[in-house]
């Protein structure tokens, strides 16, 4: 899976905040600059609308300036990334410029899990800022967090165990929180651990000590701000939300900064307070290209969007003027392949211009699974879905919840080349990788989440969080990873395109996805009796099924009206599948009909039998009118009438449903690919009569 564009929160808000210890900067001009370099705005766009009157003049008047002591000697740089904010790559930029500081003597870029509550993640944060200081001789500390992480360094700076000199500078951090307590506390929804803590709110933090300097750097426009209010937006004000200064502290007010254009225009003038030689650094570096937010340059854009393709095309759409946009990204462009093919299968050859390539696939079969059977309980087949794949997914995975370490081998089924090593996102050093074996022209293995890779390719990954493409030869059998618990995996046959996406250019975000074959074609005897043997789904097509759209029928996979398909808009609050929608049915046991919907009462996803189990999407088109359907729980249960705990091998599983109605949701197809929707939490049929204002429109 992947993950949204830099610095923006799953599913809430990525406010950088930043603490930075005795460095203050002068507040920036609101002017509407549009070349997108000296007030942090991407290209072609202005600040947001301001009202000069909506601050006290004294407020508005207040600058930031530099109360640096240079008289230190060594200090450190702490960055607190924000919730949902797991990829450290995206701060590579910052980290370089804190490197350049000749006093710099450690640098730690800090992840907070949202799971957990402030009070656990504070504690977690501060042993872990003590390690790091013990283990550096930093006379003055200077610490940077991303939006929730300015709120977990205020309730933490009291108890820092840290006498030099300290300052904390908070971006756009919701200090204060959204209040949802009586009345309100009926829209804080199923958000857990830090989600619910900010929704609930804050009352004041405990002073910090005499050593600390506090800077309160506020957006007054905050698009990620508000629309984390969702139905509330209308009482939701910014500036109310970041106000619950730490007492001694100074604040800052930037009209001319949203959420996010805020990290890069303060933290740089920050930065220059205690290394003025940045200055002429600031400048190249504007000079830089940037594709937006995203990315800066062209050999980290091309990185960044070969993992997020849709949403890089989708700012070019709208961006065409970007240097960046002007000609094909490198993956898009003729590539090196290799020369000389393994053993004969490896038949990929790129062409010498941009023409579409010419070459023929090569069939191949396996003789090897892709991981150790032995050791393996599950073999799960496609079509899950769940969290943040709303739609099926189009990748297996294999399991043994009761193992602990990672020691369950991950192989190669056939000979290839290993076209590609990544970190997943968020993932910690040396764990957790994505990779990607070539085996033909056409065929090639995807697994995600292999927990430690072999000697062989754990040399090939590169140090700073960026994907690595070796191109490293393995052959059948050869190890090339381990698991612990679970690892995914999936084959794609380009010379196959499934018929169930009426649409496939919506799936350029991950343009595999439509060429997914039936895995069990792809293995000889004995090895494809021995998946089948593991494998929980018994029903045909065994392999299980992702692509379930009729034209002009409700069933099938649905997108938000103007987000671009599959990628999604990769804006604000919401991660590529906020937009998505699915009308398919379970992957277990295919007479199910299941609905699965994002951001149901705030969640990723939430998936849905429906009551009677019809009726049948599949016969629904524009004619039928008005459909309503009654949401109701459901789960499985062995042949024998027990439950299934969800970790052991049960074959003939099948579902039952649930008598309690948790919603009602509304459908009707306007046209053949356009689909009117409204979802009616907590509400029966008899309680719903029609659409209302809430409505949206969804299209494929």
């Amino acid at each position: 899976m992947d993950v949204g564009s830099r610095r923006w929160v799953l599913g809430f808000f990525l406010v950088t905040t930043i603490l930075v210890s005795g460095c203050v900067q002068q507040q920036l001009p609101s002017s509407s600059t549009t070349d997108g370099a000296s007030d942090g705005f991407k290209q072609g766009t202005t600040p947001p609308a301001y009202e000069a009157t909506s601050l006290p003049a004294k407020e508005r008047e207040a600058t930031f300036s530099c109360e640096n002591d240079h008289r230190i000697r060594k200090r450190a740089y702490v960055l607190l990334m924000g919730l949902g904010d797991h990829d450290k790559a995206v701060w590579n930029e910052e980290k370089r410029l804190m490197e350049q500081d000749p006093k710099a003597d450690g640098i730690l870029i800090y992840d907070q899990d949202e799971n957990k509550h402030l009070q656990e993640i504070s504690s977690l944060f501060l042993a872990d800022l003590n390690q790091f200081l013990a283990e550096h001789d930093a006379e003055e500390l200077v610490i940077f967090g991303s939006s929730a992480g300015g709120v977990t360094s205020s309730h933490a700076i009291s108890k820092l165990n840290f006498s030099g000199p300290v300052a904390l500078h908070t971006l756009a951090s919701p200090l204060k929180g959204y209040g949802l307590t009586g009345p309100r506390a009926q829209y804080l929804g199923d958000r857990q651990g830090y989600l619910r803590d900010i929704a609930i709110g804050f009352e004041p933090f405990d002073s910090p000590p005499t050593n600390v300097k506090v800077y309160h750097h506020k957006t007054v426009t905050d698009s990620v701000l508000k629309a984390y209010c969702g139905p509330l937006a209308a009482f939701c004000d910014p500036i109310e939300v970041q106000d619950n200064n730490l007492a001694g502290s100074k604040e800052f007010f930037y009209p001319q900064y949203d959420h996010d254009t805020i990290m890069d225009g303060v933290i740089h003038e920050v930065l220059k307070c205690y290394n003025p030689a940045l200055q002429e650094v600031l400048e190249e570096i504007r000079k830089v290209p940037k594709l937006g937010n995203f990315c800066t340059g062209e050999e980290e854009c091309n990185d960044y969007c070969k993992n997020n393709y849709g949403r890089c095309k989708d700012y070019c759409n709208n961006n065409p003027s970007n240097p960046l946009c002007q000609k094909p990204f490198a993956f898009e462009r003729p590539s090196g392949q290799p020369t000389e093919p393994l053993n004969g299968t490896l038949s990929r050859q790129e062409p010498t211009s941009n023409e579409p390539r010419s070459c023929e696939g090569n069939k191949t079969t396996f003789d090897y699974a892709p991981v150790n059977l032995e050791k393996t309980k599950l073999f799960l087949p496609l079509g899950l879905m769940s969290g943040s794949h709303v739609t099926p997914v189009d990748h297996h995975y294999f399991q043994n919840f009761d193992n602990q370490e990672a020691d369950i081998e991950v192989y190669s089924p056939g000979d290839g080349f290993i076209e590609s090593i990544g970190h997943m996102p968020g993932a910690p050093e040396g764990r957790d990788y994505r990779v990607v074996i070539v085996h033909t022209c056409t065929i090639s293995s995807i697994f995600i989440h292999v927990e430690t890779l072999a000697e062989k390719l754990a040399t090939a990954v590169l140090s700073d969080g960026r994907t690595a493409y070796p191109r490293i030869p393995v052959r059948a059998g050869e190890v090339i990873g381990y698991y612990a618990r679970n690892v995914d995996y999936n084959l794609v046959d380009e010379e196959i395109t499934l018929p169930g996406f009426v649409v496939p250019s919506h799936y350029s975000g991950e343009d595999w996805k439509i060429h997914v074959p039936n895995t069990y074609d792809y293995f000889n005897e004995p090895v494809r009796s021995k998946l089948v043997a593991k494998s929980l789904r018994t029903a045909e097509p065994m392999q299980g099924k992702i692509d379930y759209d009729i034209d002009g029928k409700l069933v099938g996979n649905w997108f938000l009206e103007g987000t671009g398909g599959y990628a999604g808009k990769g804006t604000g609050v919401q991660e590529y599948w906020s937009g998505h929608l699915a009308i398919a049915y379970d992957y277990l046991d295919p007479e199910r009909i299941v609905l699965s919907i994002a951001g149901y009462e705030g969640q990723d996803s939430k998936q849905f039998a429906v009551k009677g189990n019809a009726p049948e999407p599949a016969t629904l088109g524009v004619r039928s009118g008005l459909v309503k359907y009654e949401l109701v729980g459901y789960d499985y249960y062995a042949p024998d009438g027990s439950f299934w705990d969800r970790k052991s091998l049960v074959k003939d599983l099948k579902t039952r449903s649930e008598e309690t109605v948790q919603g009602v949701v509304l459908f009707q197809l306007l046209e053949d690919r356009k689909l009117k929707m409204e979802v009616f939490p907590g509400k029966t049929a008899a309680q719903v009569s029609g659409f209302t204002q809430n409505a949206k429109t969804y299209e494929r």
